[in-house]
């Protein structure tokens, strides 16, 4: 089933985050009043784009950024035909080296997706496909919260932050994600020291305010971004907040520490299988999830790898924390069995005992809780 919507002045972010943390493929159009622009995804990545603006186009690009002369440019132009590119052509000449020529690609890419950040309307369509085959298509390693990061860095809009810091009262808070993706996020240091400053949840006037060297807009624009790839998240104050790690103390720590080791496993199992991963935990875990669909989020799971405390606490429904352990606890161990069964089936002697021991540790503290 397709997805669709309206490109607002705020959402393009949102958009490509959705598509990158679902791990989608497919096709994503993106068309204003003169503008069409194709984005190729795979597994959440980007692996190529197309626009029909003459000025995005390679040749356009490389000529624009002095790495090609205008005789160079003319001379390739008229070379271009079905079954040859001008990248191939300019390489053939001499003008652009093959080892650099998927560097100049990659810069295309990158600067016709970025200006669609700037884009104050238009519509999005993403087609979800099983698979793409095309032989053009390449993995160019870009991190789509980096890209999400650049594009927005560019944006210097009030209305734009106003619209999403200021609609209704809100204090900002880490995500609980946010120690494990900050590892791959390129930070500046203002956007570094902004975060840091919460450790705790924050008014956005009180935030805003707190840097002698960073603007109050500035400020608000580096909360903006960060809410964008969920190193923060909003709370409506106009409800309780939910302080779960002081109400259930005993119960935010199991969280953590069964966390810890599906963290490591999950992220053992990627690098040594890669998308194939995905596939055999899915295969041992979906019967559990099945079971306690009530209490657990199986894609956020999939996605990231842990359970986020805030959205267990939520589902299970009692003020008594021993008994919100208990619910835990029967969930959690089936997991860890699962786990512990791929690893012992997939993974070569000298990797597994590192998995075996952040087993015991767990299930020691746990036994002390």
């Amino acid at each position: 089933m397709d997805i669709e919507g309206v490109i607002t002045p705020t959402n393009f972010g949102d958009v490509l985050y959705f598509i990158f943390s679902q791990k989608e493929t497919g096709v994503l159009y993106l068309k204003d009043s003169n503008t069409l622009k194709t984005i190729y995804m795979k597994n959440g990545n980007i692996v190529f784009s197309f626009s029909n603006q003459n000025d995005e186009r390679l040749g356009e690009v490389l000529l624009r950024e002095g790495l090609i002369s205008i005789d160079q440019y003319y001379q390739s132009s008229r070379m271009i035909s079905k079954n040859k590119k001008q990248g191939a052509i300019l390489v053939e000449m001499g003008a652009v080296k093959s080892e650099d020529l998927t560097n100049a690609v990659r810069f295309q890419v990158k600067q016709n997706i970025l200006s669609i950040f700037k884009w104050n309307t238009g519509k999005y369509v993403f087609q979800l496909k099983s698979n793409l085959d095309d032989q053009n298509l390449i993995d160019f390693q870009i991190f789509i919260p980096n890209l999400i990061m650049e594009g927005m860095r560019r944006i210097h809009s009030w209305s734009r932050i106003d619209s999403v810091l200021f609609q209704y009262p809100v204090k900002i808070r880490r995500s609980y994600s946010f120690s494990k993706a900050i590892k791959e996020i390129d930070l500046t240091q203002k956007e570094y020291r902004v975060l840091q400053k919460l450790e705790e949840p924050a008014d956005i006037m009180d935030i805003s305010c707190s840097f002698e060297d960073i603007s109050s807009f500035e400020v608000c624009n580096i909360l903006w971004r960060l809410i964008t790839i969920r190193l923060l998240e909003k709370i409506n104050i106009s409800r309780k907040a939910d302080n779960y790690k002081d109400l259930y103390p005993h119960a935010y720590k199991l969280i953590e520490k069964y966390n810890e080791f599906f963290i490591l496993t999950y992220d053992v199992l990627g690098k040594e299988f890669g998308n194939d991963r995905d596939t055999i935990i899915k295969d041992r875990l979906d019967p559990i999830f099945k079971k306690y669909h009530d209490h657990i989020d199986k894609n956020v799971f999939y996605n990231e790898g842990f359970f986020e405390p805030r959205a267990l606490f939520e589902s299970i429904k009692t003020d008594k924390e021993r008994s919100v352990i208990l619910v835990l606890r029967e969930i959690f161990d089936q997991i860890l069995d699962e786990f512990m069964t791929i690893c012992s089936s997939y993974l070569s002697k000298d990797i597994l005992p590192d998995i075996v021991e952040k087993s015991r540790e767990v299930q020691s503290t746990i036994e002390k809780l």
